[in-house]
């Protein structure tokens, strides 16, 4: 009831009250009664009709109503209640006092029918609640909530507790749940019980699945290898167990932890690597006469000894039958006397161990034996020593002797009559001595020309006489008057000839080319090799420029300006320039031009030099015109795709002129360089493949006589095959159906136009005059020095000069029939190489110089293998200075050339100088005979200084018959960090340039 209600319930008047009061006794009869609307009248003292109405829904009728149905209930009129007034029906009134009752009169009997909730006093009002406070407020029983008291136990004693709470007892049960998911929990009569109950469950363990109930329980089949915490994992004090995402695993002790390994032999245990592991316990008495021994359970024992078995006596050899031994006081007595051919030393080469200390015939000099002798380094026999009781030759104490043969130092070492078998320089899979090509990989090992020198190694693989220079590329003498452009072999070059060019015309060696001036008048071939991959190159040829039509004449690696053009500027200048992936470089010739209508030798030079910097340089008939020109650090040349000879343009005129011999050379070449030794430059050598001193050209083709081969060409006449050489022989043969040139060497007497030799002889082909003999001590200055002998014995010394000219400097070339440096003689050429400072192997900074080996670096990657430099198989540079103006001087340049014999019993040396700092790199020697002999030393060492050794030099050997006695040193200089170990090679004796047979 509302406030405002329970405030008009207060103020209608008894009557009415007690109507209302009847109303509701009457309904509750039947059911629920809702009543929607009451309207009292204001200050009604009494109940009339529109005094009070009354809307009711009722869900069922008094008598047969349903729940749910609709029941009107009309309120009597006031006057229709009983008031308790008398009535005709009743003698006397039904009313009485008691406000909380309604009296009526039924059939002349008074009722009085109990008003709900109604009271006088508080004693009226009990709802028999304990948790409630029963007070009579205006008539009407009022019921607060109680929360501050117990109430009473629910019987069955399932309570523990009860306590109001918002007018309610409130039950605390007794906590009947054993968390199991296994039973039902219930109390009964004050008990707990738990009935199990099937199903599925969790145990709450993460090592069992399937889990069910059974018993009141909960049950998991286990899963193998599962755990959950580290005790289910089983371990060791050193490699405990634990447990890691379900599953056993150990881990590793940390190795100071101490353990027990349960062994009483040992001691100090400790963990090692996850295992226990124990220092073995010594067990020593410290009595001879007992055997100290260990039990694992127990610990050290000792046990008495006695007899020979137990004693340390002898026991091999002869002594193992056993002899007579006693033990006392730690003193053993061994009798050997009693021994059979007992012996205190070996005597008797026998296989019998006499002196029983398990070796058997050692220690017996037998002496040399010369029946041991063999090839190579066994030449002067060996020791005897006594195998398995036989005399037998003990190579093994022969200086650089090896069962299998590994060096690589020019010696048989293995005696069986081959050279460095296993050597593989290359590292091509064909060893040095069958290896047709020994320091380039050839694995294949072709030759296309049959001439003994692998392609790889053979810069003329089509060119059995190799008529081109060491490291020539390619070569093109212009000479056809019709058809395909052809090399230096004789073989067509694919490409095309201008319209305006003509060819066959006359040169300066034979004949050329002829440019018209105009823009068509050139040959354009393909390129024959990766020009650009190269750090050292040298394009040259023969120009003649017309009387005034002095254009420009290119001769260019790859297409109009591109990668590299040697050519004429419009004054008569020769250029050369590069085109490089990187910074362009171009030098000029300089101040000398060439003369209108005269033939000249023009060379392009390209050297990449330390630090990748390359020097540039034009060469005019021979000689460096102008300076040296250094350009930027380098790249390489661009891609190179053909080769343009011609009158290329310059943006206003083409070329008039000749052109003759165009040469491409992978080396640095300069006005000294002479790869053949025949003192003649490279750059206008006319064979500089073959020595030609004498720049013989019978036949007038510009291909001196030394290279001219007509061997093989077709022919009418003998005229076809005269080549103009008198040390040569040639004839028209048939062979076929046609005739061919065959050309043999010629002997006798020949004039080789130096008055200061004498006689002069025919000699392999060649025309060539020697000075007197050489047997006094000397010193000589670079170049090429002749004799028919050289015989230098004890106390001669003999001092060969060099010059720094060129890019590798020239030293001295001896030419004689036999050279002998005897025992005591000495040739040297130390310290005079390159000064300080200078020559292509020095890089600067912190680095010692190079030759055949690199030098030491205190920076290491400061210069790179470029450093190193020169020929392998034909080494005639000088050694470089170190970086440093205090710094040592390289070793020089010696070569021997004698068409018989060469012997070296003395000292041949071309070192570098040793000096405090950095270091300079040992020279070079080259010795070339048929059959070089003798047990001296060639040394080409690099020099020391005390910040880094210099690089070792270069030496190399050319003879048919080669002795393994001769010592052969190209070591790196010492130093902070050594220098690295320079180059040997040998090879079969191939031409001898100069002189020979």
């Amino acid at each position: 009831m509302s406030p405002r209600a329970a405030e008009d319930w207060r103020a209608a008047p008894v009557g009415v009250r007690r109507a209302l009061a009847a109303l509701v006794v009457l309904v509750g009869a039947a059911g629920c009664i809702q009543i929607e609307r009451a309207t009292l009248g204001t200050g009604a003292t009494d109940v009339g009709p529109g005094d009070v109405s009354v809307d009711t829904t009722v869900d069922a009728e008094p008598d047969d109503a349903e729940p749910g149905d609709d029941v009107e209930i009309d309120v009597p009129d006031a006057d229709d209640l009983d008031t308790g007034e008398s009535s005709g029906d009743c003698e006397t009134s039904c009313a009485d006092d008691d406000p909380c009752t309604i009296d009526r009169c039924v059939e002349s009997t008074c009722e009085r029918l109990p008003i709900a909730n109604c009271c006088a006093s508080d004693g009226d009002c009990d709802d028999e609640n304990a948790c409630t406070a029963d007070t009579c407020d205006d008539e009407r029983c009022v019921f607060s909530p109680r929360s501050d008291t117990t109430c009473a136990l629910a019987p069955g004693g399932c309570a523990t507790s009860a306590t109001c709470a918002l007018g309610e007892c409130v039950q605390v049960p007794l906590e009947c749940d054993d968390d199991s998911p296994c039973t039902a929990d219930l109390c009964e009569g004050g008990t707990c019980l738990h009935a199990p109950i099937a199903g599925t469950c969790d145990d709450g363990s993460a090592c069992t699945s399937g889990d069910t109930c059974a018993g009141g329980s909960c049950h998991g089949v286990a899963i193998a290898d599962c755990c959950t915490v580290d005790a289910d994992c089983p371990g060791s004090t050193c490699s405990p167990g634990v447990c890691a995402s379900g599953t056993c695993d150990t881990t590793t002790a940390a190795d100071t932890v101490t353990c027990d390994d349960g062994d009483a032999c040992t001691t100090d245990d400790t963990c090692a690597g996850g295992t226990c592991v124990g220092t073995p316990r010594v067990c020593d008495d410290g009595d001879l006469c007992t055997g100290d021994l260990c039990s694992t359970a127990v610990g050290c024992l000792a046990a008495p000894l006695t007899g020979w078995a137990a004693s340390p006596c002898k026991k091999a050899g002869v002594c193992a039958a056993g002899g007579t031994a006693t033990c006392s006081n730690s003193v053993w007595t061994c009798d050997y006397e009693a021994i059979p051919d007992y012996a205190t030393t070996e005597t008797r080469c026998d296989g019998v161990d006499e002196d029983c200390d398990g070796e058997t015939d050692e220690g017996l000099d037998l002496g040399i034996d010369e029946d041991c002798a063999g090839p190579g380094v066994c030449a002067l026999g060996a020791p005897l020593r006594c195998t398995l009781g036989e005399p037998v030759c003990d190579r093994s104490a022969l200086p650089h002797y090896e069962a299998v043969e590994t060096a690589c130092d020019l010696r048989d070492n293995d005696c069986d009559g081959v050279r460095d078998e296993t050597c593989d320089q290359d590292g091509d899979g064909a060893a040095d001595p069958v290896d047709n090509c020994v320091d380039r990989p050839n694995g294949a090992q072709l030759d296309s020309d049959d001439d003994d020198r692998g392609d790889a190694c053979d810069l003329c693989p089509l060119d059995s006489k190799d008529q081109c220079e060491s490291a020539q590329l390619g070569f093109w003498p212009l000479d056809e008057a019709t058809g395909p452009v052809k090399d230096q072999a004789g073989q067509a070059t694919p490409g095309e000839v201008g319209p305006g060019i003509e060819r066959g015309v006359a040169g300066p060696r034979g004949r050329a080319i002829l440019a018209p001036g105009t823009a068509d008048g050139r040959v354009v071939i393909a390129a024959p090799v990766a020009y650009q991959a190269l750090s050292r190159l040298t394009v040259s040829a023969w120009v003649r420029a017309e009387v005034g039509s002095l254009g420009a004449v290119r001769i260019a690696l790859g297409a109009t300006n591109d990668a590299f053009t040697l050519g004429l500027d419009a004054t008569g200048r020769a250029r050369c320039s590069f085109k490089v992936i990187g910074p362009s470089e171009s030098v000029a010739v300089g101040d000398v031009a060439m003369a209108d209508g005269q033939w000249h030798h023009v060379a392009c030079v390209r050297h990449i030099e330390k630090e990748g910097r390359p020097r540039n340089a034009v060469l005019l008939d021979g000689v460096v015109s102008g300076a040296a020109q250094d350009g930027g650090v380098s790249s390489n040349l661009v891609a190179i795709a053909e080769l343009s000879i011609g009158g290329a343009v310059d943006g206003t005129r083409a070329f008039a002129g000749g052109i003759d011999d165009v040469r491409i050379v992978a080396e640095a070449t300069d006005a000294t360089s002479d790869a053949d030794l025949d003192g003649v430059p490279d750059v206008v050598d006319r064979c500089p493949g073959l020595a030609d001193p004498a720049q013989l050209d019978g036949d007038g083709d510009g291909v001196g006589d030394a290279c001219d081969d007509r061997t093989g060409r077709p022919c009418a006449t003998e005229a076809d095959c005269d080549d103009g050489n008198p040390c040569t022989s040639a004839t028209c043969t048939p062979s076929g159906p046609l005739s061919v040139c065959v050309v043999t060497s010629a002997s006798g007497p020949c004039d080789d136009g130096d008055v200061t030799t004498t006689p002069d002889q025919c000699a392999a082909g060649l025309c060539a005059g020697l000075r007197p003999n050489l047997t006094i001590t000397k010193t000589f200055p670079p170049g090429h020095h002749y004799f028919d002998t050289i015989d230098l014995g004890p106390g001669d010394t003999v001092t060969c000069l060099g010059t720094q000219d060129g890019w590798y400097g020239a030293g001295c070339v001896f030419h004689a029939h036999t050279i002998i440096v005897g025992v005591g003689a000495v040739v040297t050429a130390d310290g005079q190489g390159f000064t300080p400072g200078n020559g292509p192997g020095q890089c600067g900074g912190n680095v010692s110089a190079s030759h055949g080996g690199l030098g030491g670096a205190i920076s290491p990657s400061y210069c790179g293998q470029e450093s190193t430099y020169g020929s392998l198989v034909w080494p005639t540079a000088l050694g470089s200075g170190a970086a440093g103006t205090q710094d040592g001087l390289g070793g020089g340049a010696i070569a021997f050339i004698a068409s018989d014999e060469v012997t070296i019993d003395g000292l041949v040396t071309a070192n570098g100088t040793d000096q405090p700092g950095l270091a300079a790199s040992g020279g070079s020697i080259l010795l070339l005979s048929k059959i070089i002999n003798g047990s001296g030393t060639l040394r080409a060492r690099g020099a020391t200084g005390t910040e880094g050794g210099g690089g070792g030099g270069r030496v190399a050997l050319h003879g048919d018959t080669i002795s393994d006695a001769l010592t052969i040193d190209v070591s790196g200089g010492g130093g902070t960090l050594p220098g690295a170990v320079g180059s040997t090679w040998s090879g079969p004796f191939d031409a001898l340039p100069g002189t020979g047979d």
